[in-house]
């Protein structure tokens, strides 16, 4: 007996058709196009240790297709960013980024950008005076004093062109208004350039903490006393009959 194929091909066809469409349509019904909302910081993998990155690195975007169920639990920290530096030398290079994910049935779409340009340049290790800025003031009635640090000098790792931006390292204070005892404690050091802002990448320094103490001083209370006349020895006051102070 033979098997006729083309048999009524117009009514398979249609049937693979539909079959095929009602396939598309569950997976499209099951699975959404979903925005991550918070931006991926790129981690480098294979960095010299003769270079430092004097690039400000982007952040990135990732668009993914996840189930619609799943799509609220999902995190920046479920996905890595990365850029290889492998055999790379001093000078610019542009380098792609790689993005992936451990989730599963989370497909990566698309993610911004795809290239960075970055630049590595030698590195130099100076030296600076720990500073500390406050911002606030304490109690009434009490004074800033001066300020001492358990460490004053750190030693500050970047590439060249980084630490000729830096004019200081330091930390900030911040006072409520009610403190009324001597401020001490912990803080992270940052870098700042002439303007003030914080140099947020591609230096190191060592120690990254200080100890400050900020002294507090009680200041002076006001009371209104009276202004006594006294005369000298030598005067007679026989002769004086009325003595007026002003104030």
């Amino acid at each position: 007996m033979s098997i006729h194929i083309f048999k009524n091909l117009p009514y398979k066809l249609l049937a693979l058709f539909l079959a095929v469409s009602f396939w598309f349509f569950l997976v499209l019904f099951q699975n959404i196009i979903y925005d991550i909302e918070e931006p991926l910081k790129i981690e480098i993998l294979n960095s010299p240790d003769d270079l430092q990155i004097a690039t400000l690195l982007p952040e990135v975007n990732v668009r993914v297709t996840a189930p619609k169920d799943e799509t609220a639990f999902l995190r920046a920290e479920d996905f890595t960013a990365e850029i290889d530096l492998e055999d790379m030398r001093e000078g610019s290079a542009t380098v792609p980024v790689k993005v992936r994910t451990e989730r599963k049935n989370v497909n990566i779409v698309s993610y911004v950008p795809r290239f960075v340009e970055i630049t590595l340049e030698g590195f130099e290790v100076m030296s600076f005076a720990v500073r500390a800025d406050t911002i606030g003031g304490p109690a009434p009635d009490y004074m800033l004093g001066e300020k001492s640090y358990k460490q004053r000098m750190v030693t500050v790792k970047a590439s060249k062109s980084l630490v000729e931006e830096i004019e200081y390292i330091g930390h900030t204070i911040e006072l409520k208004g009610d403190e009324t005892a001597n401020v001490k404690n912990t803080y992270a050091l940052v870098a700042y350039d002439s303007d003030g802002h914080v140099i947020d990448h591609g230096v190191e320094i060592t120690p990254d903490s200080v100890e400050t103490e900020l002294r507090l001083i009680r200041g002076f209370d006001e009371k209104s006393v009276p202004i006594v006349l006294q005369f000298a020895s030598d005067v007679d006051t026989t002769q004086i009959n009325e003595s007026i102070v002003s104030p």
